[in-house]
């Protein structure tokens, strides 16, 4: 517990990124900037490798592979009972320090050219199970361990020593390093050319909606309501249809009708106009599960609302007289209605609320900075409160206790945008750490 807590802490002392992505390719191969605990940096390129803390060590920055070593030693041997000594060549491997970080050498046995000197190196493997920042994996912890110097083409011994440990994957992805018995890293961010890709385009792109103007594209808004026995979600989309305002609004029949246990879906599809400085509700549609429950007709001219209605599974309907000037909305009206009103700098405002079929007077006041108060009779049944684009980021329904809380705010560019930086993740092995 205590190791996972210190590199989390040595994550976020050493990688300080506002959105912090890395890619999970995690093999040494192509350009790329392998960052470790402890601010240890393998910096692969093209024209060569720069490991930080450590340019001391290497007389080049290439990882090689060189000619064969030959090693020579003599035996004793007997024929005939006759003793002699021969010599026994044998050819060994060998390779850079370099080289053996970047590749995962399986000889047994090698040698490695350290700066001017030749070594035997051992090497040892065991299977563990190592945790990473992309979660625990299965691996191999390599130890490469110095067992002679090699001189003459002769071993001279030597005090064994531990030149390198390596923790790989069971895909050869390089999890953990250990360069000269100076401590295990573990890899913290892997950058390289996609993930550079990936950072411009998200800090280019249009990510969030601005302002809330949906004139020539959908705005999506999604609210959640969370009790302590289930989460329920209001979405709202707002359009231009024509030269309408089309407002949709899908729920559970139970979220604003908290009385109503039912779980189907309604939907209230509104058409919204501005004509002569007012917001006009001309026509709205009802729907739950699909079927067309309420549908209701404004006409400006005309001095009645048409409205039709479900009854009992029979279609009934009724005329709503209106006198010059009345409006007449339902929630997806309303919800629209609090920000035109901000907009349009409107403190006060007397309509007709339509609840399914049954109609009222409602009076919409501001009572704060960006808040506003449905009253019915000097009762509050709903309150509402604007973000800072003047989209209403909460509603309240105090005789049910009830707050509704805006969740996210979409357009079709940013949700454009965000699928195409999902893909690109994907394709390219980009992960999210920590946002």
């Amino acid at each position: 517990m205590k190791s996972k807590m210190l590199f989390v802490l040595l994550l976020l002392v050493n990688v300080v990124y506002a959105n912090y992505y890395t890619s999970s390719n995690l093999k040494t191969d192509g350009n790329k900037k392998f960052v470790f605990e402890d601010n240890l940096i393998i910096d692969i390129k093209n024209d060569g490798v720069n490991i930080s803390k450590f340019s001391d060590v290497f007389r080049d920055n290439k990882p090689m592979k060189y000619k064969d070593t030959l090693y020579k030693k003599t035996k004793e041997v007997k024929e005939n009972n006759v003793s002699r000594v021969i010599e026994i060549t044998k050819k060994f491997n060998t390779y850079n320090l370099l080289y053996l970080i970047l590749n995962n050498v399986d000889d047994e046995t090698f040698v490695l050219k350290l700066k001017d000197k030749y070594y035997f190196v051992k090497r040892d493997e065991k299977s563990i199970e190592f945790d990473t920042l992309f979660g625990n994996k299965d691996a191999y912890e390599i130890t490469y361990t110095i067992i002679g110097l090699l001189h003459n083409n002769k071993m001279v011994n030597t005090s064994k020593k531990k030149i390198l440990k390596k923790i790989v994957s069971i895909d050869g992805e390089l999890l953990g390093i250990d360069i000269l018995n100076n401590g295990l890293k573990k890899v913290v961010k892997v950058e390289d050319k996609y993930l550079k890709k990936f950072l411009h385009e998200k800090a280019t792109r249009e990510l969030k909606v601005k302002k809330f103007d949906f004139s020539n594209q959908k705005i999506y808004t999604t609210y959640v309501s969370s009790s302590s026995d289930s989460q329920k979600r209001l979405k709202v989309t707002y359009q231009m249809s024509k030269k309408n305002i089309k407002i949709v609004t899908e729920s559970p029949i139970s979220l604003l009708d908290p009385e109503n246990k039912s779980d189907n879906i309604v939907q209230n599809v509104g058409f919204l106009r501005e004509f002569k400085n007012d917001l006009y509700e001309l026509k709205k549609l009802q729907l739950v599960n699909g079927k067309i429950e309420v549908d209701w007709l404004n006409i400006p001219k005309k001095n009645f609302v048409l409205l039709k209605f479900n009854n009992e599974g029979n279609e009934d309907k009724k005329f709503l007289s209106k006198s010059k000037g009345q409006q007449f909305y339902s929630i997806e009206g309303v919800i629209y209605l609090v920000s035109w009103m901000e907009k349009n700098g409107i403190n006060q405002k007397i309509f007709t609320f339509i609840n399914g079929s049954l109609p009222f007077d409602i009076t919409m006041k501001k009572t704060s900075s960006k808040t506003y108060s449905m009253q019915k009779s000097g009762n509050t049944i709903y309150k509402f409160v604007l973000d800072n684009r003047n989209i209403v980021k909460t509603i309240l329904y105090p005789s049910y206790n009830l707050k509704i809380t805006l969740e996210s705010v979409e357009s079709d560019t940013t949700i454009r945008n965000r699928e195409y930086l999902k893909n690109f993740m994907n394709i390219h092995n980009i992960t999210l750490i920590k946002e």
